[in-house]
């Protein structure tokens, strides 16, 4: 379940950073089969915060609407820009995958530093009852 990766990324003993998460009310009910690369991208993304961008405070989001994740990941690290070419191996692998699953994937480097990385990622074979809107 998805749900699982998330809760295990924010309990992990070898995170030294503050994790945030907002999840989708139902997100338990996800399989990892309604979205088979969120849980690499999840792990990428938060992983690039801590790693490479030295970020004390995280937040992750995951919700869904109609057929699609979101998965958006805020940090107050140095920013992406800052990153050298060598550091974004694993983004730009990341966004080749997501181009292959044909979704989406934006990184912004916020003025006074901070990163938002947002993920869009089309469900497959999921219960359009499940569909939320984040306000």
């Amino acid at each position: 379940m998805l749900a699982t990766i998330v809760h295990a990324l924010t309990v992990s003993p070898w995170a030294p950073y503050p994790l945030e998460r907002i999840l989708h009310p139902k997100l338990a009910e996800f399989t990892i089969h309604a979205a088979p690369l969120a849980p690499r991208a999840i792990c990428e993304l938060v992983g690039n915060a801590q790693r490479h961008a030295f970020a004390t405070h995280i937040q992750l989001s995951v919700w869904c609407d109609d057929h699609t994740l979101h998965i958006q990941v805020d940090d107050n690290g140095i920013g992406a820009a800052t990153m050298s070419d060598s550091q974004h191996f694993g983004l730009r692998s990341l966004r080749h995958q997501v181009a292959r699953e044909k979704g989406n994937l934006n990184v912004r480097t916020r003025p006074g530093g901070g990163t938002r990385v947002a993920l869009d990622l089309p469900l497959h074979d999921v219960d359009t009852s499940l569909a939320y809107s984040q306000s």
